[in-house]
């Protein structure tokens, strides 16, 4: 399937777009020496290694299905704007790796994306403007002065500390899923995390399953 992958790219040299879709079985996927090409999308299952290569390579989104990843990365994708992770496992350190190494990435998307040991990720970026996270409690500190729309939709309430609140903050949205009876403890955590963002534009708590506040 690689040599097959490559070989189709490597005839049709003016790609823009590559979508692999629900392929459950292929081990590794190799997108190398791609000069056209601006969008790559991947959706598959299974123990997965993607390497790429491609440095004009600017939105991917990668979606495996809880499975852990392993992504080697080339030194030319130095021009990736976007960048969206769903279902996916990662190690430590590998969000901070990702947005450090691509200094103009603007758009963050982490969609039921976990770690593989607990712990706390930072996410810095002056060129960040637009981040969403569902469901990733994992992240600690948000240091993005420029950013203009931040989106968070999970439960529990993560333990979130804005660095420095962007002047140009447009948009932000927290939608939190209550499935338990609410509690002093609880209450004093989602004040403590509206506090720390005090433009949150729409806040929202959904009630699934409350039958008692203690």
């Amino acid at each position: 399937m690689v040599t097959s992958v490559q070989t189709l790219l490597n005839n049709y040299p003016l790609i823009v777009t590559f979508i692999i879709e629900r392929r459950y079985w292929l081990k590794k996927i190799e997108l190398l020496n791609l000069q056209k090409i601006k969008t790559v999308s991947i959706r598959a299952k299974g123990h997965q290694r993607v390497k790429i290569q491609a440095p004009t390579l600017q939105h991917l989104l990668l979606f495996f299905m809880l499975q852990k990843i392993l992504l080697t990365w080339i030194l030319l994708n130095v021009n990736l704007k976007s960048l969206e992770l769903s279902l996916v496992r990662i190690s430590d350190g590998f969000l901070e790796h990702i947005i450090s190494r691509f200094q103009s990435l603007e758009s963050l998307t982490l969609h039921h994306v976990g770690l593989e040991r607990k712990g706390s990720t930072l996410v810095g970026s002056r060129s960040l403007k637009d981040l969403k996270i569902c469901s990733y409690t994992s992240i600690g500190e948000i240091d993005a002065p420029n950013l203009v729309s931040l989106e968070y939709v999970g439960y529990p309430i993560p333990e979130l500390k804005i660095a420095e609140e962007s002047s140009q903050l447009k948009h932000s949205n927290i939608e939190l899923a209550i499935h338990n009876n609410l509690s002093a403890a609880f209450l004093c955590k989602l004040r403590k995390l509206l506090s720390n963002l005090t433009s949150w534009s729409q806040p929202f708590l959904y009630f699934y399953k409350c039958n008692e506040i203690k």
